[in-house]
């Protein structure tokens, strides 16, 4: 497989700002990058196609006691949806998004993601479907420190499926939409922490995933830059993006539409 060339750049340096995408849409642009939101963008039960299901989902893990991380877990969710699971540390969340991910494998139970039962699949085409439909956002950024803001989101795109030569134009629309065009081409280690979470916001969404997961994305932040982050993630999902948000904040899982508590291993959708 072969990757796109970056050009070398010296931190003494930094490379001329990537160019602005055009100001209306590219050629086969989809719904989740409109200005406005895309049909399915409705409220659960109203409408809305169905983007992943877990049917009666276990997950345990052998030794000498058995660990029983997932037990019996039902969750549907909606194009469109802004949801969160929160629990305490040890409540079976963490699991969650791995099963989510296509990280680790249910022992027990159905996952339908996109539209396809995930259970049969190969471990080569699980990572296929996972470049292709979902998008991840960490508490740690894991950003390169020696490539620029804007080789950083390019990067995220190098085994996606996104054709070369839409990497620019997307890598460009993605920063201009967490409101990073200023910071181009700076270094990670020159930016905030909330700034830094905002790239890493760019690089998850540039590949245009049908499905963003979030795993604790305020953690390493205070309470204005959380909020500043949260407001992001609100107007991505106004904008049709389907997004999922795992902490143990509860502040933070206010901010969702939708709202789960996970304790135990046990799923339950909060009123």
């Amino acid at each position: 497989m072969t990757t796109e060339r970056l050009p070398t750049v010296g931190p003494d340096r930094p490379p001329a700002p990537a160019p602005m995408p055009p100001a209306g849409p590219a050629p086969g642009r989809p719904a989740a990058l409109s200005a406005d939101p895309p049909p399915g963008a409705v409220a659960p039960g109203g409408g809305a196609e169905v983007l992943a299901r877990l049917d009666a989902v276990s997950r345990s893990f052998p030794g000498a006691t058995e660990v029983l991380a997932l037990r019996d877990v039902d969750l549907t969710i909606y194009q469109g949806d802004y949801l969160s699971i929160q629990g305490p540390s040890g409540s079976g969340k963490s699991t969650m998004l791995n099963v989510l991910g296509l990280l680790d494998r249910p022992t027990v139970g159905r996952y339908e993601l996109d539209g396809v039962e995930t259970g049969p699949l190969r471990d080569r085409d699980r990572t296929r479907l996972r470049a292709r439909a979902l998008g991840f956002v960490f508490q740690g950024f894991h950003l390169l420190p020696r490539r620029t803001v804007f080789e950083n989101v390019l990067l995220g795109m190098a085994y996606s499926g996104v054709a070369r030569g839409q990497r620019r134009w997307r890598a460009a629309r993605a920063l201009e939409r967490v409101s990073m065009t200023h910071r181009t081409g700076f270094y990670p280690t020159t930016l905030s922490g909330g700034e830094r979470q905002r790239v890493a916001i760019a690089r998850a969404i540039a590949g245009e995933p049908a499905l963003l997961l979030a795993d604790e994305p305020t953690g390493n932040l205070d309470a204005a830059t959380s909020g500043e982050v949260l407001d992001v993630l609100a107007e991505l999902n106004r904008a049709g993006l389907t997004i999922a948000v795992v902490t143990h904040d509860p502040d933070v899982s206010r901010a969702a539409r939708r709202r789960f508590a996970m304790r135990d291993g046990r799923l339950r959708e909060e009123a």
